[in-house]
Formats: structure tokens, sequence, C-alpha cells
């Protein structure tokens, strides 16, 4: 168990790496090198994990801790609605899931978690 949650701890940092890298790539072709980079969107991952530190030590910073507003940036919360009809259908693609993997899902379906994010780095 423990080498497969390194296994997969591994390829998420790897994932992080390779998005970060992408960014900058893509701005180095825009015509404004300055150009402020955003990485935004459902990383499937909350604060605290090795590939939210990837792109912190990157240079990113993120957009929600960074806000000076007093808001709650959830965005898996069992109790909206939309959450609830998915957790009604089922797990997705259970039957491809590993053991361990569908066990860590059942146990962060549960809490309410901002697993949307939005990242910038000023050039």
């Amino acid at each position: 168990v423990e080498r497969d949650i390194k296994r997969r701890t591994e390829s998420r940092k790897q994932e992080a790496l390779q998005t970060a890298k992408f960014v900058e790539v893509a701005a180095s072709r825009a015509q404004s090198w300055e150009a402020p980079r955003i990485i935004s969107g459902d990383l499937n991952t909350s604060y605290g994990t090795l590939e939210i530190s990837v792109l912190e030590d990157c240079g990113y910073t993120s957009a929600s801790r960074a806000s000076q507003i007093k808001a709650d940036f959830t965005t898996w919360d069992p109790a909206n609605p939309q959450v609830a009809l998915q957790l009604k259908a089922g797990p997705a693609r259970q039957s491809t899931r590993g053991h361990l993997h569908g066990l860590l899902e059942a146990a962060s379906l549960e809490d309410p978690e901002q697993l949307d994010h939005i990242f910038f780095k000023i050039a």
C-alpha cells in the first residue's frame, strides 16, 4: 500500500510540474512575455498536498489564499444539491479504480473541500 501511495503521489507531482512548464512555454510564445501566468481548473486536490506544493515552488500563488475577502471557496460540498446528485449517482469508473483509490475517494467525498483552484504568477 505504501509503495502504491508513493507511486501515485509522484505521478501527481509530475503532472503539476508538467502543467507549470506548459504554462511557461505558452507564455513564452505570447506577444507580451510580461503577461501573468494563470493555472485554473478542477485540480481534484486540496491544500497541503504535494502537487499544490510543486505549483507553489514554481512561483504560483493561490488566488483564494491571497484574497483579502473572507469567503468560502469550497467547491466540493455534500450539502450542495449538485454534489448530492453526483454522490447519489455513485462513484464514476468504479471498476477501473484500485481498492486503495476507492477507499481514499470515499473518505474524501464526505468533507467539504476546495478542489477547483486558480493560481497566478506575475512575470
